[in-house]
């Protein structure tokens, strides 16, 4: 267990309130039987790399019981690439599913991060089966969300177009709207229908699991000529430039 700081989580755990319990490693159990008077908790940014930890970063889950008050449970796992960098190099790739969609917002509210990814599994049996590296999913109308760990953006006409329901507001696609912003891009959050979606010139996604990462072909539609566009080139570097400022991150010291 780590010791007691000050929380700091955002806006996706807003509806949450009550301690905190850290749990360093997926294999450290926390005793049965734990009540609400624990002043443990953590200080850090979700998607940031676990204190004290290389190549690691925390994941999160609120966990509730009808006996006892609720409590915050995280941990932290290695550091995952959405998709490899091998493979980004290469050109990446990704499947709009067909045999599922995703989750209704009132069924499950994604904006809420959780761990309901039952379509998303689903959706990347039949990405994989393809050999797709990674999935899409649409909603019951037709329209684009995201997908497993990531949020999705299309470029259209010189401008940005992301969904705004169905979807996690990721830190990764906050820092995409704040680099559109200083860019002069127009963006568009809304509904995207899938036939809008493969007509655009680009497509790209962002996730804390690789930056933003140029889409090069989705279901068999190549975009730019299998070579990565401009725009999103552009932001692609804008995003690395920022992680790389030192008003952006917190260094951490690693016991040698």
């Amino acid at each position: 267990m780590v010791g007691p700081q000050v929380v700091t989580l955002g806006p996706s755990a807003a509806v949450f309130s009550g301690p905190v319990v850290v749990i360093r490693w997926a294999t450290e159990k926390v005793p049965p039987g734990r009540c609400a008077d624990s002043s443990l908790s953590w200080r850090g940014r979700i998607g940031r790399p676990a204190q004290g930890r290389k190549n690691h970063r925390v994941r999160r889950l609120p966990a509730a019981s009808r006996d006892c008050d609720n409590y915050f449970f995280a941990w932290c796992v290695p550091y995952i690439h959405v998709i490899k960098p091998s493979q980004v190099a290469a050109g990446a790739s990704a499947l709009i599913a067909e045999t599922v969609r995703r989750i209704p917002d009132d069924s499950v509210n994604p904006l809420v991060k959780n761990y309901h990814w039952g379509d998303f599994t689903k959706g990347l049996f039949e990405a994989k089966e393809q050999n797709y590296e990674t999935v899409i999913l649409a909603d019951h109308d037709g329209h684009i969300t995201e997908g497993p760990g990531f949020n999705v953006f299309a470029v259209i006409d010189g401008g940005l177009v992301t969904s705004g329901h169905g979807v996690l507001g990721g830190i990764s696609r906050q820092t995409v709207l704040e680099i559109a912003a200083v860019q002069g891009l127009a963006v568009d959050i809304r509904a995207m229908p899938k036939a809008e979606f493969l007509a655009a010139d680009e497509i790209f996604i962002s996730t804390s699991g690789g930056g933003v990462i140029p889409l090069l072909n989705v279901n068999q539609t190549i975009f730019g000529n299998g070579a990565p566009g401009a725009i999103t080139t552009a932001i692609r570097e804008t995003y690395w430039q920022w992680m790389m400022d030192p008003d952006y991150r917190t260094e951490i010291n690693y016991p040698s």
